[in-house]
């Protein structure tokens, strides 16, 4: 299945997909696809009671995927540098997973993952609330050009594996960005 967003075109097979939203003028603004972690699995006969939420209580091995056009966004770098910049100047807490591990400010079990490149810009960040309950979930968010951004909701087990996951979204779809 094809689709644009803007200017970016997809090709994305038809058995991720669960949605192309559309804009008051009825031009695309937003895709959205449901895979299983960690391989990427679309729904099956087999597997397709672990896409269905009130089968599955929590996230299961689901990961939504939601793929946003937007002429104005704030970048991924942006977000955070300025408009939550109150979240840096917390103060870091630890490494872990490779990332540097910041707490919000207003709620404390709501923690941001944040990968810094070589350039301290940041590609990837992760928001997760990591309250003691089942299942614990985290949002990533990464631009996959000027005017799409990705954003995807998972398992909190799974973010040790977020590199991989974020190869594996770019794969999907189509992109090569700079992961360094």
């Amino acid at each position: 299945m094809y689709f644009y967003l803007g200017e970016t075109r997809f090709v994305i097979p038809k058995k991720y997909m669960r949605g192309v939203s559309h804009n008051y003028l009825g031009i695309p603004d937003s895709a959205r696809l449901v895979v299983l972690l960690p391989n990427f699995e679309w729904k099956t006969k087999q597997n397709k009671h672990e896409f269905d939420a009130s089968k599955t209580p929590g996230w299961g091995r689901r990961l939504t995927i939601v793929v946003e056009f937007s002429r104005h966004h704030y970048t991924t770098d942006e977000l955070i540098k300025n408009q939550h910049s109150y979240v840096l100047d917390r103060g870091f807490l630890k490494k872990e997973y490779g990332l540097e591990v910041y707490q919000y400010e207003k709620y404390y079990s709501i923690f941001y993952y944040i990968y810094f490149n070589q350039d301290g810009n940041i590609p990837i960040l992760f928001r997760c609330v990591m309250l003691d309950v089942p299942s614990p979930g985290c949002t990533g968010r990464y631009d996959l050009n000027e005017h799409v951004r990705v954003e995807f909701d998972f398992h909190a087990k799974y973010l040790p594996q977020w590199k991989i996951i974020w190869q594996k979204l770019d794969d999907l779809l189509g992109s090569n960005p700079n992961h360094s």
